[in-house]
């Protein structure tokens, strides 16, 4: 028996050891519960997608049941879909669903008995959950905070719901519950539930029960289920009613079948006639058995064309109507066609149909409702029918894009507003059917130029017309002005706007109150006055009087009073009463010409026919009261004639004219037909008495230029524009007196010199490198040249040099050249103080910048440290480099002078030689280094008499001084200088650091006042101290 037992207590050992084993089978892993079978195990929240679990798995060939599912085996997995559960499993463990958001349904089989605590917890994407008949406990917060779940139906096999199973499952709106006695909860199950809002069905014997049972009763219907399904066949037309369990269900429209339902009590079938349909994709509302309307068409869009009949099973029907609304803010609305059935549009009706352009409203129609085409921004056009009688408030209000309206005679009535802001229309002619314009029928019409106001207006609103600010005529038709608000016109220039009245009424609308702010008022059909033109008179000329009756027999009269000394113009008024026009006149006075006594230089044999305008605009007298004008053909000679002139047939006095008669003038010298030398050789004409200055016509090379000289010469290069060379040019010459010039001489012909003299750059230079910047550049020698100019270019800027002799050197141009640089040069030539043009261009390269230490100072030994090192100076240079080396280092010290002293640097050795050499820096940039020189240190550092010599020495220049003095440096080194002043008393009174060779440029002591004074300078390891006195 104790073996047996033995046996039992090992295998159980053994068994309890396996169960301690996992494996995973299919991608899931299981916990082994036993030799025969698993749970699922912790899945480590990586499962996604949908699950399938088998009844079975294998291991290493031992065959497993799955059988539960295990505390969080898949927790948090909330990438999982659905999870299939085999009809093996029993148990479901806590959490072991919990927060699987992405899990959306799940079917618990009738294996399952119990559910664990938080099973479900938190699966916010669960919609539908299925609970076998087998479950007999939903563990605590089973499905707590299932947000998705809108139903859930509770099996009768349950008999234990824990703590919280359904808290937070905000989304329910229905839980059936089987059980038929009431399940013990608490107020935690259904915890944050809106019970109120949530249906319970029950067993149709338990309603009660569960209505008196506390957290039961707390949804709201609880309802019976059904026990017994029919099925009853319903034919209709229209809208049938049935009830149910005293439940009614109402379904519209027509209907013919079987419809299934649970019916424990009565099926009560009502059928009554429709009340709306659609048709064609427009909506419809039933006014009468055999009429409809056009109902509410919300979203309406593109074209929509309205029947006149509508036919549906329930019978034809006649559209008489378009109801309130019914395509109010369809915006995507762009027409719609209205029947001749149609008697009425209601209000608002296309309210807001931004894009409906177009719209036809037929005969049939009577009335236009409140605001039915407002804010139809895209309405161009619209032709309202002799049927309509009334145009509703706002009817077209904000219709801006509006630019025409014909508003009929069979229209009564305007509402307010009814064309507000329609800022596209330009004229609006009233009907005389109109008695009223009510307040703001046109309001902010600004496009609005032209109004008709009919006779048969009795009464016009406030803002009728105001805003209107582009209205430039109204007519009004009534004879006896209205009384208007004074507001009826606001924002309109009325000063700008003509009103016209009936014949006779002007002074009546003068007189009225806001009709006597127009401008001008005017009678309508109003005679148009005419006269004839006076002719234009001579200034103090009588006037005859005016006419004071028209063309046209309207009588009058004119202003201002007549006036012959300036031009008039003169406004021609009717008499009082009189429908006609205003007349303006303008009256020409021109004023006498004034011919001023002078002299006239005239050519021999001129005769006076010559002289442009003689007989008519200038005549000539022999004396000053002679009766008739000298004959035309009368040679002028010097002498005394009397003369006057006549502008717009005013004629002058007569003035006295002296004529002084004159050879005309020629080229004499060079002569005719020769060649000219240069284009500055001077061409001279015979000079004539008393004249002042010379025209000089030159024409030649498909032109004619000419010169005013104050002198009888010019040359060819005074001309304005291009002279060819090698060409002939015919040259004629008039001479002038004080600004009247004579007529031309007899032309001479002269042909310009052969070529240009031009010179360039020798050609052996060009292309070359200069050796220095002092090398020569020579040009061709031009003989008879008097200056040479030279012009260097280098990118785009060019400099010049002039020279007396055909040579010159680059290094004196303006401002220095630049080393190792390319220069175009041309040269020009000055010859008889003219510049002839440049010469063939050439380039030159400048050498490169190089410089060394100075000979004598080669293979010689520093003194000291101070000792001044000199190399070659390049003009144009901005600094120095000296390298030094000895074969084992390579020193390299920087100056801005072309010197250098040891004791400035460091790094050097005592008692070496080293190879220096020199760069510059020229325009920015190193040149290359000149060539080496060996230089040895100084043995020591310590001073010598050498050294003694290059201390540090000041003088103070003048001392003592009045104004300002200076210290002046020898010796010493390049090091700056530091300079501090004291008055007696120790003040310090100046301070200040300067390089050594500007420290004598600096002027000191303007600000001193008289007395003494200790100046200590100091240069390195140097001091020193000077007195000076201020006078």
């Amino acid at each position: 028996m104790k073996k047996i037992i033995l046996l039992l207590l090992f295998a159980t050992l053994g068994w309890q050891q396996a169960g301690a084993q996992s494996f995973v089978f299919d991608g899931l892993v299981y916990n082994v519960t036993s030799p025969s079978t698993v749970e699922v195990g912790f899945q480590n929240y990586s499962i996604t997608g949908e699950v399938i679990i088998p009844e079975e798995v294998t291991d290493n060939g031992a065959v497993y049941s799955v059988t539960s599912i295990g505390v969080e085996a898949f927790y948090s997995c909330t990438g999982m879909t659905s999870i299939s559960i085999p009809n093996s499993v029993t148990n479901l463990g806590d959490l072991s669903f919990g927060s699987c958001l992405g899990l959306t349904t799940v079917t618990i089989p009738n294996s399952v008995t119990g559910m664990g605590i938080n099973t479900f917890f938190n699966c916010t994407g669960l919609t539908s959950v299925t609970i076998s008949n087998s479950v007999t406990v939903i563990g605590s917060y089973a499905f707590n905070g299932c947000t998705g779940l809108t139903s859930i139906t509770i099996p009768s096999s349950v008999s234990v719901i824990g703590y919280g199973a359904f808290a937070s499952c905000s989304g329910l709106t229905s839980v059936i519950c089987n059980a038929t006695t009431p399940i013990n909860i608490d107020y935690t199950v259904f915890f944050e539930v809106n019970q109120s809002a949530c249906s319970l069905t029950v067993p149709a014997e338990s309603v009660l029960l569960y209505q008196e049972t506390i957290y039961w009763q707390f949804f709201n219907p609880i309802v019976a289920a059904c026990s017994t399904v029919n099925t009853t066949t319903i034919s209709a037309c229209g809208s049938y009613t049935w009830s149910n369990n005293d439940q009614t269900y109402t379904t519209s429209g027509i209907y013919t079948g079987t419809t299934t339902d649970c019916v424990t009590e009565k099926l009560d079938l009502t059928i009554s006639n429709p009340t709306s349909f659609s048709s064609g994709g427009v909506n419809y509302v039933v006014i009468s058995p055999n009429t409809v309307a056009v109902g509410d068409n919300a979203g309406a869009v593109g074209a929509i064309d309205i029947p006149e009949y509508v036919t549906t099973d329930c019978g034809t029907y006649s559209v008489i109507g378009i109801n309130d609304f019914a395509f109010a803010y369809c915006s995507e609305l762009t027409s719609v066609t209205i029947p001749n059935s149609v008697t009425s549009i209601g209000n608002y009706t296309f309210y807001d149909c931004r894009s409906l352009a177009s719209v036809n409203i037929p005969d049939s129609v009577t009335i236009i409702g409140e605001s039915t085409f407002s804010y139809c921004i895209s309405l161009t056009a619209v032709i309202i029918p002799n049927s309509i009688a009334s145009i509703g408030n706002g009817a077209f209000r904000q219709c801006s894009s509006l630019t025409s309206i014909t508003i009929p005679s069979s229209v009564t009535s305007i509402g307010s507003y009814a064309f507000h802001a329609c800022s596209g229309l330009t004229s609006v002619v009233i009907p005389n059917s109109i008695t009223v314009i009510n307040y703001g029928t046109f309001y902010a019409c600004s496009g609005l130029t032209s109004v008709i106001i009919p006779n048969s207006v009795t009464s016009i609103g406030g803002i009728s017309f105001g805003g209107c600010r582009r209205l430039t005529s109204v007519t009004c038709n009534v004879t006896t002005p209205l009384s208007i608000p004074a507001d009826a016109f606001v924002r309109v220039n009325q000063g700008a706007c003509s009103l016209t009245v009936p014949a006779g009424r002007v002074a009546a609308y003068q007189a009225a109150a806001v009709w006597q702010n127009f401008a001008p008022i005017m009678c309508a059909n109003q005679v148009t006055n005419t006269f004839a033109q006076v002719a234009p008179i001579c200034i103090g000329a009588s006037l005859a009087a005016l006419p004071t009756t028209s063309n046209e027999g309207i009588a009058g009269t004119w202003s201002p009073a007549l006036n012959n000394q300036a031009t008039t113009i003169y406004t021609f008024t009717a008499n009082a009463g009189v429908c006609a026009t205003t007349a303006t006149m303008a009256i020409t006075v021109n004023n006498t010409p004034a011919l001023a006594s002078q002299s006239y230089f005239v050519g021999r044999g001129i005769q006076l026919s010559s002289v442009p305008g003689y007989g008519t605009s200038y005549k000539v007298f022999d004396t000053a009261n002679a009766a008739n004008i000298i004959p035309a053909s009368t040679v002028l000679t010097n002498g005394t004639y009397y003369a006057s002139q006549t502008q717009n047939g005013c004629e002058s006095t007569r003035s006295m004219l002296t004529v002084i008669v004159y050879s005309l003038t020629s080229v004499y010298s060079p002569a005719c037909g020769s060649r000219l030398n240069t284009l500055a050789t001077a061409i001279s004409a015979t000079a004539v008495p008393t004249a002042t200055n010379y025209l000089f016509e030159v024409t030649g090379n498909g032109s004619t230029r000419t010169y005013y000289s104050p002198t009888n010469s010019f040359n060819f290069t005074q001309l304005q524009g291009t002279t060819a060379y090698d060409t002939s040019y015919s040259i004629r010459v008039a001479a002038g007196f004080n600004g009247q010039y004579g007529d031309f001489g007899s032309a001479c012909s002269i042909t310009t010199p052969a070529v240009a003299i031009t010179t360039q750059i020798t050609s052996s230079m060009c292309g070359t490198t200069l050796a220095t910047m002092t090398t020569t550049l020579y040009c061709s020698q031009i003989t008879g040249a008097e200056t040479y100019r030279f012009e260097f270019t280098r990118g785009g800027a060019s400099r010049t040099l002039e020279s007396a002799s055909n040579s010159v050197q680059i290094n004196n141009i303006s401002g220095g050249a630049a080393y190792n640089t390319t220069y175009s040069v041309r040269v020009a030539i000055k010859i008889e103080g003219i510049w002839q043009a440049y010469g063939t261009a050439c380039t030159i390269m400048t050498p490169v910048a190089s410089t060394q230490i100075r000979t004598n100072q080669c293979s010689t030994t520093l003194a000291n440290k101070w000792a001044i090192l000199y190399c070659s100076e390049i003009t144009g240079a901005t600094a120095y480099r000296f390298e030094w080396s000895n074969g084992g280092s390579t020193l390299v010290y920087t100056s801005s002078a072309s010197r250098m002293q040891l004791g400035n640097y460091t790094g050097w050795a005592l008692n070496t030689t080293y190879s220096v050499r020199v760069a510059v820096q020229d325009g920015g940039t190193w040149q290359s280094y000149g060539s080496a020189c060996n230089v040895k240190t100084p043995a020591s550092m310590a001073r010598g008499i050498s050294e003694d010599e290059t201390a540090l020495t000041i003088k103070a220049v003048p001392n003592p001084f009045e104004t300002e003095y200076v210290l002046m440096a020898q010796g010493g080194n390049e090091t700056p200088v530091q300079v501090s002043v004291y008055d007696m008393l120790g003040k310090q009174v100046e301070q200040f650091s300067v390089e050594a060779n500007e420290l004598e440029n600096r002027s000191l002591g303007t600000n001193y006042t008289s007395g003494i004074y200790n100046v200590m300078i100091s240069q390195g390891d140097d001091q020193q101290v000077v007195r000076i006195v201020k006078k």
